[in-house]
């Protein structure tokens, strides 16, 4: 912002868009110098094209790059980090052999070293006032099963965003999307948010461009329920 001398508010649209084209025509994983030529050439068309007004004060377009790399940067480092510390815990939750031998060998030391225990008292006459043997815990309950498929509106409301989407049902009964009111109640978050979850849930499913446009419907979703 310092370098392109724009205030703040200007600074942040040109920043949104930056963020919001990036996710559709770039790879989040890679650097900017890792995309394909030709991609980067078609999202810097569309950066200018978006921002035309603000990008003819400067020579060559030069912030759209040079924001770019930084964006492409800071989300390279957060998928590292996120990548590291989920192998870490993953790490944590699996001791190795040998400090499980070794807390074996102390427990079994200390029974050893722990003195015998004395004899239980004399058990005393009961009246009906006495203890009761505790009686056994209640059974459990089972637990409900995890929807593993969506409703019909679901499956619907994929389909109106492309045929071809309707094969993601599953994934959004999977990750709890998988009813109309589920939808409903998740159309009412801020897009932001929505594009987050979607990408951080359907990793591996979908692709950026698949992520916009179904965030796009979601967002038209709660306008039509407003009327």
């Amino acid at each position: 912002m310092t370098e392109m001398r724009i205030a703040k508010p200007q600074f942040d649209v040109f920043k949104k868009s930056v963020r919001s084209l990036a996710e559709i025509w770039l790879e989040q994983g890679k650097s900017f110098d890792a995309q394909p030529p030709e991609t980067r050439e078609k999202f810097r068309e569309k950066v200018i094209e978006k921002n035309k007004n603000l990008m003819s004060n400067y020579e060559g377009a030069w912030p759209v790059e040079a924001y770019t790399r930084q964006y492409l940067s800071k989300r390279l480092g957060s998928l590292r980090w996120a990548v590291r510390h989920k192998r870490n815990d993953r790490r944590a939750s699996v001791a190795p052999p040998g400090s499980r031998q070794m807390t074996l060998s102390r427990t079994q030391s200390s029974i050893a070293r722990a003195p015998s225990p004395s004899p239980p008292p004399p058990e005393q006459p009961r009246s009906h006032f006495g203890f009761s043997p505790s009686p056994s815990p209640a059974p459990r309950s089972p637990s409900p099963p995890l929807l593993r498929e969506a409703d019909g509106s679901v499956v619907e409301f994929l389909a109106s965003v492309s045929e071809e989407f309707a094969r993601l049902a599953p994934e959004f009964a999977r990750i709890g999307l998988g009813t109309g009111r589920a939808l409903d109640l998740f159309s009412k978050f801020h897009p932001d948010d929505r594009r987050e979850f979607l990408r951080a849930s359907l990793r591996g499913s979908v692709n950026g461009f698949e992520v916009f446009a179904i965030n796009t419907k979601l967002g038209s979703r709660t306008s039509e329920a407003k009327v």
